[in-house]
């Protein structure tokens, strides 16, 4: 069956082109609005550099059980670009999204994986997660001139993602969570700011930004991160009651927490197991 170009969107969720019939994977190729639980494969870049905030949304994903393929296509249209609402177990996957502000957003969702993505936002956040819970972030390079990636909620896995702030001062990770694990994340010229309690901050890397990373929660892990040449400090902490060990800094610039802007523990019944590394031990 061939998809005529003025078919409906809601169509989009029964019908199927010849290439794609063995695969049972629904094409897209052109701003779509995705109603039916389904797996469903892009098929060619969508809009053009050109693009601005005015126009469609390319991908707006509105129903549960829904699996997107970008194909290794770039998607440019829309603020934001990629928008998921209310669904369950939602997987975005394999391709790249360049946004005029917004490049992906993530509202009320459980379930969500991005995996395998590249992201660029040129004004405004590169991902923006909001009331999300239960998901993962695996995979994906992030330019941005604002934010990289910010989440809201709870149980969502950071892992193995690279990190890139276009104007050099951006948060690269911003997660106010309980229970988020972020771990084997890349940064340059931007930095890490953890709210929420419970979670685990571990093996992250970060080297020329802001701040390396900054601790606002309560009860955290923070353990073997390494935190190089940023313009303020390495690893603060300005919460309560976290745990923090094995971490690197050096190098890094400041005020405001006497000589060791390396390890700067502004907060409560903060504790150290007497094993971070400061320049003089190392």
């Amino acid at each position: 069956m061939t998809v005529r170009a003025g078919v409906s969107v809601l169509l989009l969720g029964v019908a199927t082109t010849l290439g794609n019939a063995a695969e049972g994977r629904i094409p897209i190729w052109r701003p779509t609005v995705i109603t039916q639980p389904g797996s469903y494969i892009v098929t060619r870049n969508i809009g053009t550099t050109a693009c601005g905030s005015s126009d469609p949304i390319s991908i707006d994903i509105q129903s549960d059980d829904v699996d997107v393929d970008l194909n290794g296509f770039t998607l440019y249209c829309g603020e934001p670009v990629i928008r998921v609402t209310g669904g369950s177990r939602v997987t975005i996957r394999d391709g790249q999204v360049v946004g005029y502000e917004d490049g992906l957003a993530a509202t009320n969702t459980r379930s969500l994986a991005l995996l395998r993505l590249k992201i660029q936002s040129n004004e405004d956040v590169a991902v923006n997660l909001s009331n999300v819970n239960q998901g993962v972030v695996e995979a994906v390079r992030l330019y941005f001139a604002g934010s990289g990636l910010i989440v809201t909620g709870s149980n969502v896995d950071i892992r193995h993602n690279e990190i890139l702030g276009l104007s050099g001062s951006g948060t690269g990770i911003s997660a106010n969570c309980a229970g988020c694990r972020l771990s084997g994340n890349s940064l340059s010229d931007s930095h890490i700011v953890v709210a929420g309690s419970g979670n685990l901050v571990s093996d992250n890397v970060v080297s020329g930004g802001f701040e390396g990373l900054r601790v606002d929660g309560n009860r955290n892990h923070i353990e073997g991160n390494v935190l190089t040449d940023n313009s303020s400090f390495g690893l603060r902490l300005t919460g309560s009651n976290n745990v923090y060990r094995r971490n690197t800094a050096q190098g890094n610039a400041g005020a405001g927490c006497g000589a060791n802007v390396d390890f700067c523990d502004s907060g409560a019944s903060n504790r150290s197991a007497n094993d971070n590394f400061m320049p003089t031990q190392l």
